[in-house]
């Protein structure tokens, strides 16, 4: 019964192509009294509520991360699955494929419902209230949708580009992210336009400081911009190559990131240069910083940089950028960014179609195989530890005890 329940919901969605007129949205959708919580605001209860846990992109979980590499189960879409999940207070993971649906899937692997909104790259954003923001990057469909938790569309912002940037959810309840026509995006939660900046080509998903400062880097320019809350150019940095790789923000406001001249960077916060680290290949993956723990090797302590690279090496870089190890994974890193649990381990995906569990003392613990390359996902841990990443072959896997 439940199995025609799902076909039945399935097969009335709407699909990308022939999607419903949508009223206008409210003009005030999340109305709150300023000592109640935000229903707008990033989900504080969800393990993994957005695309690198969090707004300063820390790739670092509150759980530790399994131990052990076991296949707890799979689910299988159409197509390749570049989304990296994200993991809902309930348990309930989130994630696209390139089949152009989006999914909700129970922690035991059932579906729960699918949603066509076009091929998605994108991770999915989960507010306090459980809407969800996921962008669609199929020619003809363009447009960051805002999804209730039954799994219907609330509203749709057009955009004018493909969207490879991740959606990442500010204090205040505004989405920022970036697109292939040039544009950095704030979006309110009601889905009307804050303001927009001029980018150029934009792949980099936006990390935002404390002080609601946004950092994002552009492919055609070959800079990371500071754009203020009001839209404002703080100021800009320009590196050697593009940038395609998300900044990621330590404790200290250090502003950390890749491009493909091969170089890792860490700027202040008046974006002055303060060290720069170079690797044997382009870095398109994004930096995590690890929260540390108080055994093991030079790359255990808090505030290390792990960052992947198309040499095919994990990096773990001290906050000073020197090098404490590094871990050749032995195929190519492209999009997939490292993962770090409470305990300090790393996860990442390669080219070789493997999730590589590597300790803070650069050694490896384990690894999976997959179907197919893990080119872009990158994994997401629950609250019991189980880890969910996407791959190539077109199917999730929940990797656990």
């Amino acid at each position: 019964m439940g199995t025609f329940r799902t076909i039945v919901f399935t097969l009335l969605m709407p699909t990308a192509s022939c999607l419903p007129t949508l009223p206008d949205p409210p003009l005030e959708e999340c109305p709150h009294e300023p000592h109640e919580p935000n229903p707008c605001a990033p989900s504080r209860a969800a393990p993994w509520p957005m695309f690198r846990h969090d707004a300063r992109h820390t790739g670092q979980a509150g759980f530790v991360g399994t131990k052990a590499g076991s296949l707890k189960w799979t689910i299988e879409t159409g197509a390749e699955v570049h989304s990296s999940p994200a993991v809902g207070a309930d348990g309930t993971i989130y994630f696209g494929s390139h089949d152009r649906f989006l999914r909700a899937v129970a922690s035991d692997g059932s579906l729960r419902w699918k949603l066509a909104i076009g091929e998605t790259h994108t991770s999915v954003a989960i507010r306090s209230d459980g809407v969800l923001y996921a962008a669609s990057e199929e020619l003809g469909s363009l447009f960051l949708y805002a999804v209730n938790p039954d799994g219907s569309i609330r509203w749709r912002f057009p955009v004018g580009g493909e969207t490879h940037s991740s959606p990442t959810i500010a204090p205040s309840g505004d989405v920022t992210f970036c697109s292939h026509d040039g544009k950095l995006y704030v979006v309110r939660p009601d889905g009307t336009l804050r303001f927009s900046f001029e980018t150029g080509n934009c792949h980099s998903s936006p990390a935002l400081g404390d002080d609601g400062t946004i950092y994002v880097g552009s492919e055609d320019t070959n800079r990371l911009y500071a754009v203020g809350p009001d839209g404002a150019k703080k100021w800009e940095f320009e590196a050697g190559g593009p940038i395609e790789s998300s900044p990621g923000i330590g404790a200290d406001g250090t502003i950390y990131f890749g491009a493909n001249d091969g170089k890792v960077y860490a700027l202040g916060q008046d974006g002055s240069l303060k060290w720069e680290f170079r690797t044997g290949g382009k870095v398109t993956s994004s930096p995590a910083i690890s929260p540390g723990r108080s055994a093991g090797g030079p790359g255990c302590g808090a505030g290390v940089l792990l960052v992947g690279s198309q040499d095919g090496k994990l990096y773990a870089l001290g906050p000073d950028g020197a090098l404490r190890w590094e871990h050749l994974i032995g195929a190519r890193i492209d999009y997939s960014s490292p993962t770090v649990g409470r305990n300090a381990m790393v996860y990442i995906g390669a080219r070789d179609g493997k999730v590589h569990a590597i300790d803070c003392d650069g050694a490896k613990k384990w690894e999976l195989a997959t179907g197919g390359p893990i080119s872009s996902s990158s994994a997401a841990i629950a609250a019991n530890g189980t880890l969910f990443v996407g791959s190539d072959d077109g199917k999730l896997y929940a990797i656990g005890e």
